[in-house]
């Protein structure tokens, strides 16, 4: 009977609100009815609804779904249909004031919701429905540009003489009423809660985000600082941060009911995340770098001292957009970017000291966290420890950019360094999949499989178009070993070799793939500086002359002598093997390419050079292989043993 007669009111003033529009009328009688229905059934001015909630409906007790009872139902049915009212009118205003009018409905539920029903248990969790209807009425109004936003927005153009439209600083209020109300309800929580109860949480999660939320909203979708001006703005942001910080001190304070540091975590969270924007809005590119890595520091130091664990949270986020910053936006072009003047005179568009002072002013303090959080926050060292590493080789390759940016064949070199960002970003990402979930894995899998595709790209270009053998516009630039080409192979070889190293927790075989990808790069790196030592700054010239040719069989053998060590040191058979196979592609070399061109006593002593360098490579071999077994037990050592 309750649901007929609801349904039979609700849907008559609908109808009659379609008819003639009266938005007043409609959105009180809505009002009445549903205060009629959160009344009577209860027989009490105050709602005193007991047993489920709606969120209770995730859990089962005894394998049997919870379900709220039919007076909460009902009141959740009303709720919904109320701030469903009040968004219709807003949604076919025409004028702000049928707007406001339809705020100020969203207000009064959510007033009733946190006040009113502060004493039906069951009822907790009905603040969502208003509270989530106003911030997309913020939304929908920007989007849709409604009558409100527009009348905001006009005040661009106003006179200087005249004050600015009030509707920010409305919906701030709005905000900062929800959360304070919000805090009131958590600290009602903490004195009522039953052990195991997390209702204070839930509270101190509505109090922390509501106010931030609705100043990110107006930031991103209604750009206030255009119209009241970006200090007023800056300090409404510092102002609501310095309040979230007044209520984590409270909480602070308050009883030591469970997670109580949860509680605390979610308001400094709120407050450097305000700040955060705060100094979006007032600093440079530089200072605004320089102040997030400082607000890292001080998030990781407060967690370490007063045991806050959900701050690093906000640390990781800090982290996430410093090397944003630093590598895309902004970032690299911004470091490296160079204008055409008059005279075909090339400059940096960035002073050298900027960017020496916003990679090393970020290094710097994320260093000094990565030291204090040390083994206690394994996953903020781990973030801390990618983000250090990325950013450190970042800022290698700027400055070496910034060294070959004079020369007109600079292709190859900014080819590898743009490859270098590439591929320590991939690097980054799959390193951090060691310590992230489901949802997580998923985005840093996708964006480490586009930086693989362009660095996958780019070493096509290194390896074609840009390849000094075959294109004779690619000169080598800069002193023999530390050239261009060192740049552009050498210093990706390393990337990806420090990549093998890192990335155990891929797998054997993605070590053993970027293992090969680094040794093919440093080879390569190696038999162009052989070339450009014989032939000259151009190496798209024809032919191979022999004391080229030769010193590539020596380099060959150097290698394999090098890896038989190694092999050694580190007692593997696979290194000892690869450096046999050496071994016998330099004798190959030697038989079916050096020796075709020699003839006569040039033939011999070569021949005999080889047979005493492969002599000294097998003594090398058997006295190692010597070393190798000593002190394992022998076969008939075995034997007795087992007998």
């Amino acid at each position: 009977m309750s649901v007929l007669v609801l349904i039979a009111t609700l849907s008559s003033i609908w109808i009659v609100y379609l008819a003639d529009g009266y938005a007043l009328h409609f959105l009180a009688a809505t009002l009445l009815i549903a205060g009629a229905a959160i009344v009577i059934p209860q027989r009490s001015l105050l709602p005193q609804h007991d047993g489920a909630s709606l969120l209770d409906m995730r859990r089962k007790l005894s394998k049997v779904r919870v379900f709220p009872e039919f007076p909460t139902r009902l009141v959740a049915a009303v709720t919904i249909v109320a701030s469903v009212a009040a968004m219709l009118v807003i949604t076919d205003a025409s004028k702000p004031e049928e707007v406001y009018l339809g705020l100020a409905t969203l207000v009064i539920l959510l007033i009733a919701t946190l006040l009113w029903m502060r004493q039906a248990p069951a009822l907790y969790d009905h603040v969502l429905i208003p509270g989530l209807a106003l911030l997309a009425v913020l939304m929908l109004q920007a989007i849709d540009r409604g009558p409100m936003f527009q009348e905001f927005r006009a005040g661009i153009d106003r006179l200087p003489e005249t004050s600015a439209p009030g509707s920010a600083w409305v919906l701030t209020a709005i905000g900062v009423l929800g959360s304070v109300l919000a805090f009131l309800r958590m600290r009602q929580a903490e004195i009522t809660q039953a052990r195991g109860d997390n209702t204070p949480v839930f509270w101190a999660l509505i109090s922390a985000t509501y106010a931030p939320a609705v100043i990110l909203i107006l930031e991103f979708f209604w750009y206030p600082a255009t119209v009241v001006g970006t200090y007023p703005w800056a300090l409404v942001a510092i102002g609501v941060a310095a309040m979230m910080t007044l209520l984590a001190e409270r909480t602070a304070r308050g009883p030591d009911t469970e997670q109580r540091a949860l509680r605390i975590a979610l308001f400094g969270i709120a407050a450097l995340t305000l700040i955060s924007l705060a100094l979006f809005l007032l600093f440079a590119k530089t200072a605004l770098t320089l102040a997030l890595a400082l607000m890292v520091l001080f998030t990781v130091i407060i967690d370490r001292k007063y045991d806050l664990p959900a701050l690093g949270l906000f640390a990781q986020i800090a982290v996430a957009v410093i090397t944003y910053r630093l590598i895309i936006d902004p970032g690299f072009h911004w470091a490296t970017g160079i204008d055409i003047v008059a005279e075909q005179n090339r400059v940096f568009r960035t002073p050298v000291t900027q960017v020496v002072l916003a990679y090393l002013g970020a290094l710097i303090p994320l260093t000094t966290a990565w030291y204090v959080v040390g083994k206690t926050r394994p996953k903020n060292a781990l973030v801390l420890e990618s983000a250090i590493a990325t950013i450190g080789a970042v800022f290698v390759s700027v400055m070496i950019t910034r060294i070959f940016f004079e020369s007109d064949s600079g292709a190859l070199a900014r080819l590898g360094l743009l490859a270098v960002v590439w591929a320590v970003s991939m690097i980054n990402q799959l390193y951090r999949l060691q310590s992230s979930s489901r949802l997580t894995t998923l985005v840093r899998g996708g964006l480490a499989l586009v930086y693989g595709i362009l660095v996958l790209q780019l070493l096509g270009d290194l390896i074609g178009k840009s390849n000094p053998v075959f294109n004779s516009a690619e000169l080598i630039v800069g002193p023999p070993i530390l050239d261009s080409l060192a740049v552009a192979y050498l210093l990706l070889g390393c990337v990806f070799a420090v990549g093998a190293w890192k990335l155990s927790h891929l797998g054997r075989y993605v070590q053993i793939a970027f293992s090969v990808l680094a040794s093919a790069l440093v080879a390569w790196y190696i038999g162009l500086e052989i070339r450009r030592f014989w032939r000259g700054d151009n190496l798209a010239v024809r032919g191979i002359t022999d004391p080229e040719l030769y010193s590539y069989t020596l380099a060959l053998l150097i290698a394999s002598a090098g890896i038989l060590v190694i092999a050694f040191w580190r007692r593997s058979d696979s290194l000892r093997k690869l450096a046999m196979a050496g071994v016998v592609l330099t004798i190959a070399k030697v038989f079916l390419i050096d020796m075709s061109g020699l003839s006569g006593l040039t033939r011999v002593f070569s021949f005999m050079g080889l047979g005493l360098s492969l002599v000294g490579l097998a003594w090398l071999n058997r006295v190692m292989t010597a070393q190798w077994n000593r002190g394992k037990p022998t076969d008939n050592a075995k034997t007795v043993n087992e007998d």
